[in-house]
């Protein structure tokens, strides 16, 4: 996975110039207003807007640290949890294996029946 696609703002890579543009960017799309009839996603997007207008704006470069941290942690705990076969090749040896040993099984027992 790219690692562009997983950081929100990428620490180290953005100086507070780029970071005060797109905390600039976010509060000027929250000021926007839509006078047209609105549909269900408005509806949903108008909501989301408006309870991000009620943030405190001295909170957000707070907030916007710690919803990046979370996004760090949670990718993490998936890549932890892809269990012990990490590759595919290692399923096939291991189903070959338990058919041998069901094959090899199967013709003791007769021979001993």
């Amino acid at each position: 996975m790219n690692n562009d696609l997983t950081n929100i703002l990428h620490e180290g890579q953005q100086d507070d110039a780029d970071r005060k543009n797109l905390l600039q960017s976010l509060s000027d799309e929250l000021s926007l207003t839509n006078d047209e009839p609105l549909e269900e996603e408005d509806i949903f997007e108008q909501e989301a807007s408006q309870g991000l207008q009620q943030i405190d704006q001295t909170n957000i470069p707070y907030i916007v640290d710690k919803l990046n941290a979370d996004l760090h942690r949670q990718l993490k705990k998936k890549k932890k949890r892809r269990g012990i076969f990490k590759d595919p090749s290692s399923i096939y040896i291991t189903i070959v294996t338990i058919l041998l040993l069901i094959i090899i099984s199967y013709v003791i027992i007769k021979k001993l029946g």
